[in-house]
């Protein structure tokens, strides 16, 4: 056997209360919130001077490209191989691991 509520499915009904007119609440202005600051060490901003630097530098060093080319033509280009081993042994030194 069911048993249902008298009141309905909600419960019982709540009596209602007179309503009272409502005062506008007021409105306090908006709080400036405090900005935030950030500050750099002495190497990151000479780090981003180098970036601004490099930057300024053109993608290619024409005058080494002149160079090269005329010693390619006139055959007096000479590559030394120990010279460049020790570069790349060099470079693979400074690559963090």
């Amino acid at each position: 056997m069911a048993l249902q509520r008298v009141d309905g499915p909600g419960g019982p009904a709540r009596p209602q209360q007179p309503t009272r007119p409502r005062t506008p609440r007021k409105v306090e202005s908006p709080q400036v919130a405090p900005k935030d600051t950030v500050e750099l060490s002495a190497e990151a901003r000479e780090v981003s001077a180098l970036i601004v630097a490099a930057k300024r530098l053109p993608d290619v060093r024409t005058d080494k490209v002149e160079r090269v080319r005329e010693a390619l033509q006139q055959g007096t280009y000479n590559v030394d191989p120990r010279a460049v081993a020790r570069a790349i042994l060099e470079f693979e030194d400074d690559i963090p691991k």
